[in-house]
Parts: structure tokens; sequence; C-alpha cells
């Protein structure tokens, strides 16, 4: 059997799905209105089997709240199925007989994060699945941060790959080593490109390919020949529409592949 809580909070706060299982239809009802004034939608299920029926079949809860005292299976298997399963899911479990061995029993096999015993207070229930679901946001947030790092340095090490690849070519044919022996670099030029276009460039824009072949930046080459950046970037395009490429990245790809660098 199900019932769900369909009386939710009209706040924009994110809706948080708790479990409920128990066998006692009054235990579930007076469990769902302790949050109808709440952001957290509850789901309840009178047998072990049938809650883990629905967790297999794709709900999503960040809390379960299962009674000890059950037919078929009681709460301290159900719940040490729910952490081998799905182990980031806070589980409480609830029971009108606290005893030792109850307790050693739920702490050891079914890794409960907290004990309720019945009759319990409203707004303690209440603080303890707030209490819990903190942790749940805290947990979260901490992951996506390490997964974004991850990815970080994914990237940063893809990009380091990369980069050395371009330096040791660049060396390469500073050095005038043998091209067979080369690392090529992938050459972007179009079909349609004349390996003696930069012939139809001015001696300033020819010195300025020249400088951006040797790996200088448009502020290094201003403060070299005495002009502006801004005067460098207007040769740099009328050098690209002379020549006939359309990014930075194929202008210095044209003048590395014809050798184009300051005598050293």
């Amino acid at each position: 059997m199900l019932i769900q809580n369909s009386n939710r909070s009209n706040t924009t706060d994110t809706v948080v799905q708790l479990l409920v299982v128990d066998d006692e239809k009054s235990v579930l009802s007076v469990v769902t209105r302790c949050f109808l004034d709440s952001p957290v939608h509850v789901v309840t299920a009178d047998n072990a089997k049938t809650a883990l029926e629905m967790l297999h079949n794709g709900l999503q809860v960040a809390l379960v709240i299962s009674d000890y005292r059950m037919p078929g299976m009681n709460g301290v298997e159900f719940l040490q199925q729910v952490m081998q399963n799905w182990p980031d899911i806070k589980r409480v479990i609830l029971s009108a007989y606290p005893d030792t061995d109850l307790l050693l029993s739920a702490v050891n096999e079914g890794r409960v994060h907290y004990f309720v015993a019945k009759p319990w207070n409203s707004g303690e229930l209440r603080s303890v699945v707030q209490e819990l679901l903190k942790e749940v946001d805290v947990l979260k947030n901490v992951r996506q941060e390490v997964e974004e790092l991850v990815h970080r340095n994914k990237l940063l090490a893809s990009t380091n790959q990369q980069l050395t690849q371009l330096l040791n070519n660049l060396l390469q044919i500073v050095r005038g080593d043998d091209p067979d022996k080369a690392i090529k670099i992938p050459s972007p030029l179009p079909e349609t490109v004349s390996l003696t276009a930069h012939q139809h460039l001015s001696p300033r824009e020819y010195q300025i390919l020249k400088a951006l072949a040797a790996g200088q930046k448009p502020k290094e080459i201003a403060h070299d020949l005495g002009i502006s950046v801004k005067t460098v970037s207007t040769y740099k395009l009328r050098m690209c529409e002379k020549m006939g490429f359309s990014s930075d990245a194929a202008l210095i790809s044209y003048a590395l592949s014809n050798r184009i660098i300051p005598c050293r």
C-alpha cells in the first residue's frame, strides 16, 4: 500500500523525499502530518518489501524512517539492504521496544544514523529529519566540488599535454631538426592558400608576423616596436585578410610551417 503526502509547501524550497515504512497505518498518517507545512515530501509504504521495490524502481529519497517490528522483514534487515544498495540514503529506525540488543543490531547491521523511540514528539522528529537532511546537502555539495575539481584537473592535464607537444614542435623548427623526425603540427590552412602568401605583406606586417611566429604576445610586440597594442591588432587583421586566414591560430601555423621566424 502506498500513501503520498499531497499537501506540499507552496514555497520555492526544493522538495525533499522522505520514505517512511511502518505496518501501522496510524503511524504513517502521524508522520505524514508532521511534515504537512514543510518542504519535505513524505512517501510511505506499509512493509519493507514494498519499500525496496519502490527504491529499485527508481524512487529517489534522501532519508528513510523504518519501524523495527514489521511482518516478513524487520526494520534492521530492511535498513541493511538500503545501506548496501543506496549507501547515501540516511537511515532512522523507530521502535516501541528500545533494548540493548535492538540498538546494537541496528547500529552493526543497519548502520542507522538515528534511533527514535515510540511514542515520539513531533517537534523532535522534525528536528532529527532536518538535521540529517542538512548532512545530505553538505555531502552533496562536497561531492559536486570534488567532481568539478577532478574535471578541471583533467582539462588542465589535457591542456598541458597539448602545450608540451606544441613547444616540442617549435623547438624542433627553431633548431632545424629533421622534419621527418619532428612531430607534425596539424595545419589549419585552407587548400586555396598560397605557400607564398606572406610575400604580399608590408615590411611592418612581415615584422609582426615573425614576432608572432617567435611566440611573442601582442603586448610584447607593441613594446618592442614602440606602437600600441591596438595597432598590432590592426596589423594582424590586415595580414589575415591579405593571406586569406580567419584566425590568429591559422596565421601563426602558416608562419611556423614556412619557417617565418627571426634569425637567431
